[in-house]
């Protein structure tokens, strides 16, 4: 009887198999995919990525106007509020607008652009000749060599809280000069790092979902601004005047 039993669950298991079998052929019959439908859908999705297609800008912006200071109370509260260096730095004696002077000239602790359109939204560059936690300095003065790094960052303006973007770019300074036959010359200020992808001496890339300051939280990728300490301070500081980016 053992035996029969088993047999019968046997012959259960194999009639219920072969319906399975069975069922999923009609399926995939069904549903099968004509090869002109095949290309259709190819069609289609190349379609879609060539209309979502991302626009790619290229343009320079000179850098050569210190950040304004402050007019009223609430800018300056702000101001020192997302200073990154160490209030000790900022509430000194000494202007913290200024980071030392080279060939008799004030070193500004931030130089900004001006501000410039990328589809209907507003960006800045901001550009740290000493990097951004360097404090007042009366110790670098006239041609001495600058230690340390300089930092260049692109800047969100948006025109209302919610506003964001995601934006993907590669910076480059370049150094404006004259040569003696009065013909200006631009040569790209050269990086400490790989730059990113893809690796460059001298062009810096990054990707970023840029939105609102209250909004911003590094930590899952948005901010407002965003950039690296990647160029050399030296380099930058002896470029002051004929800065572009």
């Amino acid at each position: 009887m053992k035996g029969m039993f088993l047999c019968y669950r046997l012959s259960i298991g194999l009639d219920l198999l072969l319906l399975c079998i069975f069922l999923i052929c009609n399926h995939v019959e069904g549903f099968s995919t004509t090869p002109t439908t095949q290309a259709k859908q190819v069609k289609l999705a190349n379609d879609a990525t060539i209309s979502n297609k991302p626009n790619t800008h290229t343009f320079s912006v000179p850098l050569t106007n210190p950040r304004p200071k402050p007019e009223s109370f609430v800018d300056k509260f702000k101001e020192l509020w997302n200073d990154p260096r160490p209030i000790s730095a900022v509430l000194s004696d000494n202007d913290s607008s200024s980071v030392g002077q080279i060939d008799d000239e004030e070193i500004p602790y931030c130089i900004v652009s001006d501000e410039f359109n990328i589809d209907d939204e507003k960006f800045q560059i901001l550009l740290y000749p000493r990097g951004r936690f360097v404090g007042s300095d009366t110790s670098i003065v006239g041609s001495s060599f600058i230690a340390g790094s300089a930092s260049a960052y692109l800047r969100y303006l948006p025109k209302q809280y919610g506003d964001e973007v995601d934006i993907a770019w590669k910076l480059r300074l370049c150094g404006n000069t004259l040569d003696t036959k009065g013909t200006t010359t631009t040569t790209p200020l050269s990086i400490v790092t790989s730059g990113g992808l893809p690796k460059s001496n001298t062009t810096w890339s990054a990707a970023m979902t840029l939105c609102t300051e209250l909004e911003g939280s590094e930590s899952v990728g948005r901010t407002q601004d965003w950039g690296s300490s990647t160029w050399q301070a030296n380099e930058v500081c002896n470029a002051l005047g004929g800065l572009v980016a």
